[in-house]
């Protein structure tokens, strides 16, 4: 990556730097750094604003030096954040009714973790594939979804599109993660009717959701020791249809992991990810929230360790 720095009133180029750079001020976006800054240690925050940011005004909220943070990012280093936050705009809080739908991150399905699913109507999964990503595994990942979930659509930078097109099932849909940041469907993914996975599904869930699934369906407590509840549960999903599957499994996942509106509505767009895939406690995300209505001013200096 090519720019130019500034010594002794000469420009000079700096092939480096640039991205050495980004990746210092990706790091604001991370659960690390969110909670920092939500114990009250802003040194990060006045680190990234005094060295990579130009403010147009010398004061500023904290939300508003994320916002100027991820227009810069935007432009040249677009991590798996990025995807996940357009997701979670663009896709879920964009469609969706944030009291009908929900959406997680990193959920656990057999060997493989998928990016991010949203629940609404259907049960959609994304599996993110930036510019620095293989897509060596993606194939037997595609596989693993396919097993439980609705629909699934690989969300991929521009350059991995024809290779991603040449190598997924037919039901599964394409959409580019453009230059500008916007979510392009290439190819829109088909509905999955196939037999759902049970030992995939049961697999996914926690155990009290599987119990709950299990006790819907027969109407029954389950009251076996805890040491056989998977069998049990197990052998009453194999009895039960994909249909009955499927909608207990939206609604087990809607109740559960509820992403918190409260918390969503205080964040300014760059942020909604961070409501999403971070875990932070209830009193954390307060501060936090309130902390992203303070002032804050350049040329304080401070040290931060990441």
């Amino acid at each position: 990556m090519v720019g130019f720095i500034e010594y002794d009133g000469v420009f000079m180029f700096s092939v480096e730097k640039k991205r050495v750079d980004s990746r210092v001020l990706a790091q604001l976006f991370t659960s690390q750094a969110i909670n920092k800054i939500a114990d009250g240690d802003l040194s990060f925050l006045y680190r990234i604003l005094n060295d990579f940011l130009t403010p147009r005004t010398p004061n500023l909220r904290v939300a508003q030096v994320f916002e100027l943070a991820f227009s810069k990012l935007l432009t040249d280093y677009k991590t798996e954040y990025f995807f996940k936050n357009a997701i979670a705009n663009k896709l879920y809080l964009g469609r969706h009714s944030a009291r009908e739908a929900t959406m997680l991150s990193e959920f656990r399905v057999g060997s493989n973790k998928a990016d991010c699913v949203i629940v609404n109507g259907h049960t959609t999964c994304y599996e993110i594939k930036t510019k620095f990503d293989s897509l060596k595994r993606l194939q037997d990942q595609l596989s693993a979804y396919i097993k439980i979930f609705e629909k699934v659509y690989v969300v991929c930078d521009g350059c991995h599109i024809n290779n991603v097109l040449s190598c997924i099932p037919d039901e599964v849909g394409v959409i580019e993660f453009t230059v500008r940041g916007a979510l392009k469907e290439i190819k829109k993914a088909k509905i999955n009717n196939h037999e759902i996975d049970r030992e995939v599904l049961i697999g996914s869930l926690r155990k009290p959701e599987y119990v709950y699934m299990a006790e819907s369906l027969t109407n029954k407590p389950v009251t076996t020791s805890n040491m056989n509840t998977y069998s049990q549960c197990l052998d009453i999903f194999n009895q039960a249809s994909s249909k009955e599957l499927r909608v207990l499994f939206k609604h087990v996942l809607k109740m559960n992991r509820k992403a918190d509106s409260i918390f969503v509505s205080k964040l300014p767009p760059s942020l909604i990810n961070t409501a999403i895939s971070f875990k932070l406690s209830k009193s954390k995300k307060l501060a936090f929230g309130e902390i992203l209505t303070q002032a804050i001013n350049k040329d304080r200096k401070c040290t931060f360790h990441l």
